[in-house]
């Protein structure tokens, strides 16, 4: 028995060293294997991945007799801010030597393929699921239209990108409604009238689709002449998903809690006391300054089953906007400066581990004082307003640092509303932007018209952008 043990040790520990020797490091790339698959990806690793965040990723189908590589999305991001994959053709048995295949076997393995690699990469490292992205170049590019503009995969991407190929007619474009589609092809591109052929039945479909014809390039553009398209059309998806959310507004940092507190005693204060003790032992409380009172919030990320957030998830989100992010809160963010803030997800906890922090009791805020005792205990959506936590914040705070406060909550005032407004404006902006682009263009008068309003609106908006960034910037002073 005791052979077996041990031997049953070191086989855990050896799967412990192959999941540390695959995994790569933040600016790596090296290939992404999928279990029983034959036809590896390849998978960079972007250089400001922090474990414990969750960053957006990129699939990429490469073009016929290519490999799997990361251009030119790599590059074109400064190898930053997205997980990038090369993609095999691993759904196909002949891992896509023969061309693209398009019929409901293939392309159903296929997308249970890229599933796979999502749930590989997940599993590993983290990415968020709600922004990821499809796109290919040649018989890749075909392949989105195949794999990504189908009813299977609704919901699945955040935007896609078509290079040195376009939209084909048999293709569901109606998945794409609503969704940023890149179409890229080089000026000596045999396959830009195709292309250009395509932007009505996108436009049609009420897809917001851009397409960027590059001068002096071929079939397959050079990297150089990629860089500029690509990074300015993910950003400005990265601008509209920020003119649609608040911002954040206290410094976090990440935490996980383990075991449950273990109280002595049947009055509140005997609860109070185990849930200090509980916390101040947990791994996170380490990092904190001895001088420096904690907030922990407690929130949730769970799913129900239709996908939705659940309720529990729907109240923290809700918690998040009220107390930590502008134009929503002032006083919560004020005082948090003088705190050690720990965000500590709860979804996986359930009310036998851990009776008093679990999914259900979320979301919840504890502040600890100095000496670790418990200050408050704030539970639920209705007690979690920014000026009930700011109330129990400032009790902990000294004379001096309750001015401090005071007076900057004081001067983010104006700029708040400022930005309030500002944020309203920039939705309704953006929102007009995605309608003309919907709007059909019947010839190519009609579209230089269109294109033209188009530059005036995004330039418009891009100025716009530029006064929210400004005050932004104040609030960070």
């Amino acid at each position: 028995m005791r052979t077996l043990f041990v031997l049953a040790v070191l086989w855990s520990m050896s799967i412990a060293l192959v999941v540390a020797e695959d995994r790569l490091q933040p600016g790596q790339e090296g290939p992404l294997k999928i279990a029983d698959c034959p036809h590896p990806c390849v998978l960079h690793v972007p250089k400001d991945y922090v474990a414990g965040t969750r960053l957006p990723l990129v699939l990429f189908m490469h073009g016929s007799g290519g490999t799997p590589t990361t251009y030119p999305f790599k590059d074109a991001t400064g190898g930053r801010g997205y997980f990038v994959v090369g993609l095999s053709y691993g759904g196909q048995p002949d891992g896509g030597a023969g061309g693209i295949q398009s019929d409901p076997a293939t392309v159903s393995a296929m997308i249970a393929f890229f599933d796979r690699v999502r749930a590989t990469i997940d599993a590993t490292y983290g990415i968020d699921q709600k922004r990821v992205f499809l796109a290919g170049l040649s018989m890749g590019g075909w392949g989105v239209n195949i794999y990504g503009f189908t009813k299977a995969s609704q919901g699945r991407y955040r935007g896609y990108g078509i290079f040195a190929a376009g939209a084909r007619t048999d293709a569901d474009l109606t998945i794409a409604k609503g969704y940023p589609v890149l179409v890229v092809n080089g000026a000596q591109d045999a396959n830009l009238p195709v292309a250009n052929a395509g932007m009505p039945l996108l436009e049609k479909a009420g897809a917001l689709a851009k397409q960027v014809v590059l001068d002096g390039e071929g079939h397959v553009p050079s990297q150089a002449a990629m860089n500029a398209p690509i990074s300015e059309w993910l950003e400005s998806i990265e601008k509209a998903e920020a003119r649609g959310r608040a911002l954040a507004a206290v410094q976090w940092r990440s935490g996980e809690i383990v075991g449950a507190p273990t109280k002595k005693g049947n009055t509140d204060a005997d609860a109070q006391a185990a849930l200090g003790a509980y916390l101040q032992g947990q791994a996170f409380m380490t990092d904190v300054p001895a001088d420096q009172p904690v907030l922990v919030f407690c929130r949730s990320r769970q799913e129900a089953k239709n996908g939705q957030p659940s309720p529990q998830a729907k109240d923290s989100a809700s918690v998040d906007e009220a107390c930590f992010s502008y134009p929503g809160a002032n006083g919560t963010p004020a005082a948090s400066r003088y705190f050690a803030c720990v965000d500590v997800n709860v979804s996986a906890i359930d009310a036998k581990q851990n009776p008093v922090l679990n999914q259900t009791t979320a979301p919840q805020v504890i502040l600890l004082a100095k000496d670790r005792s418990v200050a408050a205990v704030l539970k639920g959506k209705a007690k979690l307003t920014d000026a009930a936590l700011q109330a129990e914040m400032m009790k902990v705070l000294d004379a001096e640092a309750s001015t401090v406060v005071s007076e900057r909550m004081a001067q983010a005032a104006p700029v708040l509303k400022e930005l309030q407004s500002l944020q309203k404006k920039l939705r309704a902006k953006n929102d007009g932007l995605a309608k003309l682009r919907e709007m059909p263009a019947k010839d190519a008068a009609s579209r230089k018209a269109k294109s033209d309003r188009i530059a005036q609106e995004e330039s418009a908006l891009k100025a716009m952008d530029s006064d929210y960034d400004a005050l932004r910037q104040r609030l960070a002073e």
